[in-house]
């Protein structure tokens, strides 16, 4: 009999007022100042930054000057259970591909057990908040694994009939009450034909700008495309004291929602320079630099109202980047999660960002499956208007929420 695992996850950021939602919120929420000064919260989200500029760096480079926008954390929180469900030297290499080095499974499951409920309503003005569950195929799930990700990761453990005419209706409804709509469908009836478990997360984001943009001071304005063409987008601004740097390659600043644990980053290439360029130069190492270098500074930000959406096969990026073993159908070592003689077979995953006035929407899905063997002028400007890296930032954790390379924004009505 063949045997399917599919992993899923999908993460949605929202800017509207006004929705309710389903969690499955049971670990209890940690101190503030505990998580901060955790050294296994620290690891994951070092881990985390590391990540996310090693996998934008090969997606950027297989379509350059394309829009690239994924969600960091929803990915690495996806191979992080991915992780506890292998063994032997499949498990090693999804370690190294999370460039966790030498950091015990242990260390990692109690760093995510911290960060979860901590990224849970950090902030009085921001919603955020993370439901995952576990669907096994008529209660099959091994024991060691269903207690280790309820414990770390906070999963329910669903029994359903995976193979059965209603299982992707009740998975993707979920999926839907857990982001508002936002993504509907993140696996089909055929993706389930020969399922053994499914794994899900959600992570719902509510909130506004610290200080929001004035709809009335938008007006349309180029926006320099990389191949040196212009395209009229809607053009915000907004003066304030925020925090700023700047170095021969680039501008940085951050906007923040609510009372400004959650920051919104922008890195904005100087003209003459690349965004692949100040991406090439750009690891965890770099980002650390430049959070600590930033100061703040009265901002005058030009920022465009844009949407941009993205989608890809993450197989060959996560191979090159450390866990060919995984995708190998003879050699996989999908043991402690029940699916012995399974590989990875596919790794898909999609994200969508919305910015305006009022704050910002984005959405993302990882889907991973397992198949047997199978005014006044202000003192700095910041326009803009040609592309550059944003990214959505925990600023307690360091946790790179989304990031993405934005080339040519899609002017959002």
């Amino acid at each position: 009999m063949h045997r399917q695992f599919y992993l899923a996850i999908a993460a949605v950021m929202l800017a509207v007022a006004g929705c309710g939602h389903s969690s499955a919120r049971h670990l209890p929420a940690p101190d503030p100042s505990v998580v901060s000064k955790s050294p296994a919260v620290a690891t994951v989200a070092n881990a985390n930054t590391d990540f996310t500029f090693r996998l934008l760096k090969r997606l950027t480079s297989e379509t350059p000057s394309k829009n690239v926008f994924i969600s960091p954390y929803g990915i690495t929180n996806a191979l992080s259970v991915l992780m506890n469900g292998a063994a032997g030297k499949t498990q090693a290499q999804i370690e190294t591909t999370l460039g966790l080095g030498s950091t015990s499974i242990a260390t990692v499951n109690s760093g995510n057990q911290l960060l979860l409920p901590s990224l849970s309503d950090p902030d009085p003005k921001v919603k955020l908040s993370i439901a995952n569950a576990i669907w096994a195929n008529k209660g099959t799930f091994p024991a060691a694994f269903k207690q280790t990700v309820s414990t770390s990761y906070d999963a329910s453990a669903e029994d359903l009939d995976l193979t059965g005419p209603s299982a992707a209706n009740t998975i993707n409804k979920w999926v839907s009450d857990n982001t508002e709509g936002k993504i509907d469908q993140i696996v089909s009836s055929d993706d389930l034909q020969y399922a053994t478990t499914v794994i899900t997360d959600a992570v719902y984001f509510h909130g506004h700008w610290s200080k929001e943009f004035d709809k009335s001071s938008t007006q349309s304005a180029p926006f320099h495309l990389e191949d040196g063409k212009d395209k009229t987008v809607p053009l915000m601004s907004n003066e304030s004291g925020i925090r700023y740097c700047q170095t021969a390659q680039f501008q940085a600043c951050e906007l923040t929602y609510g009372d400004g644990r959650i920051g919104y980053y922008i890195v904005l290439p100087k003209p003459g320079v690349k965004l692949a360029e100040v991406l090439k130069a750009m690891d965890g190492k770099s980002w650390g630099k430049t959070m600590t270098s930033m100061k703040p500074d009265d901002v005058m930000v030009y920022l465009p109202r844009f949407h941009a959406n993205y989608a890809a096969s993450l197989n060959d990026p996560l191979r090159n980047m450390g866990m060919p073993l995984a995708f190998d159908d003879k050699r996989a070592d999908l043991s402690p999660m029940g699916d012995r003689g399974s590989y990875i077979s596919a790794v898909f995953h999609k994200a969508v960002i919305d910015v305006d006035e009022e704050g910002t929407t984005a959405a993302a899905a990882t889907g991973i499956v397992a198949s047997e063997t199978a005014m006044r002028l202000p003192g700095t400007i910041v326009r803009v208007d040609h592309p550059f890296f944003c990214a959505i930032r925990d600023n307690l954790t360091g946790t790179i929420l989304f990031a993405g390379a934005i080339y040519d924004p899609q002017s959002l009505n």
